[in-house]
């Protein structure tokens, strides 16, 4: 079901999105006229709908949303597997939960401040793939993966944000990922954390930070050799 690029639809056809059984893909992107407030209604209304926990790809980029809908309506859409929100004016990101296992989420290029997580995870990590939040207003790195996680994500990209420091602090879960993106944030030093937490990280990408101290052991951990 593709309904994009409408510039005078101003809120979506219920009994389409509610009504139509075994809908898998679902493209809404550019649909300028409809508020933020009215696209949430219908992000729920689908998610609540006869294909709620059928739909596999989900577009939503470049709209008005200010916000994603809560965990518990989220985690009704059990075979979400891409989730593309790019280009919205999100401020809030609420948790899947980790029963949802998608392997694709995109949130660049927003205001978010904040992505929460539900028993410590936003979503699943079996088939997780790529997990971009870049362009975005955060001032703390989510703790919203793990290393202790037996997957290993090709991608991590939380680029072009405003993070100094680690979300919970030393209690910093990791991440277990082949490239974690953190260039052209605000981190002043190289937290240990990072590393010392047990991640699996290939590339460590830290460009544009102006990073005036690497502590002496910044790059030692359990799994510090996967480094490259």
């Amino acid at each position: 079901l593709e309904i994009y690029n409408c510039p005078k639809l101003d809120r979506l056809p219920h009994e389409l999105i509610t009504e139509l059984p075994a809908l898998q893909s679902v493209n809404f992107a550019l649909n300028l006229n409809i508020s933020g407030e009215q696209l949430l209604e219908d992000w729920e209304a689908l998610a609540k709908g006869e294909s709620g926990a059928d739909v596999q790809i989900l577009y939503l980029g470049f709209n008005n949303l200010k916000t994603t809908p809560e965990h518990n309506t989220l985690k009704l859409m059990k075979k979400l597997g891409l989730l593309d929100c790019t280009n919205n004016k999100i401020e809030v990101v609420h948790a899947l939960g980790k029963d949802i296992v998608p392997s694709t989420i995109y949130f660049d290029n927003n205001r978010i401040t904040k992505i929460e997580a539900v028993d410590g995870y936003f979503c699943g990590l079996d088939q997780m793939e790529t997990f971009s939040c870049s362009g975005n207003l955060l001032t703390e790195l989510p703790d919203i993966f793990t290393a202790a996680s037996i997957y290993t994500m090709q991608s991590v990209n939380f680029s072009s944000n405003k993070i100094s420091s680690l979300e919970h602090g030393d209690a910093w879960r990791g991440v277990n990922v082949a490239t974690l993106n953190l260039a052209n944030n605000h981190f002043e030093e190289l937290t240990p954390r990072i590393i010392g937490s047990g991640s699996i990280i290939e590339t460590l990408m830290l460009s544009a930070n102006g990073i005036r101290t690497i502590e002496k052991g910044a790059l030692k951990g359990k799994n510090s050799e996967t480094l490259t």
